[in-house]
């Protein structure tokens, strides 16, 4: 159990490490959506046939999938409705869809 642990803790702490990497090399100080998305697809987890929104549908619940990919309610509304991003474009919560 304790070499579980030390793994996980050892891949968490490697997944943060190239996070700040890729947001000092931006120069910036936060990380954002698309350092993970980054990290994602360098870990070969987002592909050509593997998206984003499909790995949240495969592996969050659908009330948690819901608030972070857009879907279209009955009378085509989309939800969640888009966001207006710092520079006044909208945006979407979902990456894929930006």
């Amino acid at each position: 159990m304790q070499m579980a642990f030390d793994g996980t803790q050892e891949y968490l702490e490697q997944i943060s490490n190239d996070l700040n990497t890729y947001a000092s090399h931006a120069k910036r100080e936060v990380i954002q959506e698309k350092d993970v998305l980054l990290l994602m697809k360098r870990q070969g987890l987002i592909t050509e046939k593997s998206t984003f929104e499909s790995l949240v549908e495969q592996y969050l619940p659908r009330e948690l999938s819901n608030e972070i990919c857009p879907y279209a309610r009955s009378g085509n509304i989309v939800y969640p409705q888009k966001q207006f991003s710092r520079k006044g474009t909208k945006k979407s919560k979902c990456p894929e869809t930006n």
